[in-house]
């Protein structure tokens, strides 16, 4: 991971970048271990495709002519931006990004927990993750073929089967009723208040509506953050304020806990696993958000744009250089890309 240097881009003008080296050999294959990395947020890639002022049209031109002195990228991050697209429109989008990046694809391979620049153009990378299916839990134990499982693992299933569907558990949510109104009418929204005990299949089931509810109406994430924000923060740590260092601060909060040691915990309770960069490092930058340290304003959160801006900021940091028109995006990268240092 890169400390990467931030550039705002206000539409006008040409972006600030360091001129190219002089010669280099043509072959961008030749030099990729000496040249800078580039990274646009999908807005940027967004203007240049519609393409609807001079200015995006001369930049488009620029970038073109400059594709042998720079490595521009993409990541997953605007994968995943693209297939909340519903239109055909993002495949057009698709097939113009790869005229900037080529096949530079950031991503994170869950399985071997790292992070790399692969090879594989938009459409391509794509279609990947166009096909994640939905998973069913309801229906996850009837979807298992155990035609070939023997005795001693059909009754491992069987006893898992009986503990997700059939042993019901008290969360503690009835407790929230007693909040006032200020804090209870946000977290009913998300919690399952006033129901009975619940299976952990049906406690799985609430979790996955929960996050659906907080990405299609802006009002539940919204108010969950508030509350978060009031009664642990209240504004008093911020990435604004440079005097104050917000991770040891915290601990001086209702958390008790450094920045630091609260994302740990989350990710890790137990404390018996190992906590991937990736995992971290998007995790927190939520958190950021959640607890009011350095939040979108509140006209313009989105739960799920809060998380794609994490993805964006984390592959960003893989680059030499993040460029956007977004200053509260630019000043959260900014800083806590230097809070890896």
């Amino acid at each position: 991971m890169r400390v990467s240097r931030t550039v705002l881009w206000e539409g006008e003008g040409e972006i600030p970048l360091p001129d190219p080296i002089i010669g280099q050999p043509k072959r961008r294959h030749y030099q990729q271990n000496q040249m800078e990395r580039i990274y646009f947020d999908k807005q940027i890639f967004s203007y240049l495709f519609k393409g609807d002022k001079p200015v995006y049209q001369k930049l488009y031109n620029d970038l073109l002519k400059n594709k042998d002195h720079f490595i521009f990228c993409y990541s997953h991050g605007h994968l995943l931006d693209l297939k909340n697209d519903k239109s055909e429109i993002k495949f057009s989008e698709l097939d113009f990004i790869e005229t900037i990046v080529d096949d530079n694809y950031l991503s994170y391979h869950a399985t071997e927990k790292r992070t790399s620049c692969y090879l594989a153009k938009p459409r391509e990378a794509f279609r990947e993750i166009e096909d994640d299916t939905e998973i069913s839990f309801a229906t996850m134990f009837d979807d298992l073929d155990l035609e070939f499982a023997t005795t001693e693992q059909k009754e491992q299933v069987k006893l898992v089967k009986d503990l997700f569907t059939n042993q019901k558990i008290d969360f503690g949510f009835s407790q929230i009723q007693d909040l006032p109104d200020d804090i209870k009418n946000p977290l009913s929204k998300i919690f399952p208040v006033g129901l009975s005990p619940m299976t952990l299949l049906e406690w799985t089931e609430h979790f996955m509506g929960m996050l659906k509810s907080m990405e299609n109406d802006k009002s539940v994430y919204k108010g969950l953050r508030n509350v978060v924000d009031k009664h642990i923060n209240n504004g008093k740590f911020t990435i604004d304020i440079n005097e104050i260092d917000f991770n040891d601060e915290l601990k001086n909060s209702a958390l008790q806990k450094t920045f630091i040691e609260y994302v740990n915990s989350n990710l890790n309770p137990n404390g018996d696993k190992e906590i991937t960069d990736y995992d971290f490092y998007t995790n927190a930058y939520f958190t950021l958000d959640l607890l009011g340290i350095s939040k979108e304003p509140s006209k313009n959160v989105k739960f799920g744009s809060v998380l794609n801006d994490g993805y964006h900021s984390y592959y960003g940091a893989f680059c030499d250089y993040v460029v956007s028109d977004d200053q509260g995006f630019l000043k959260r990268q900014k800083h806590y890309t230097g809070f890896w240092e």
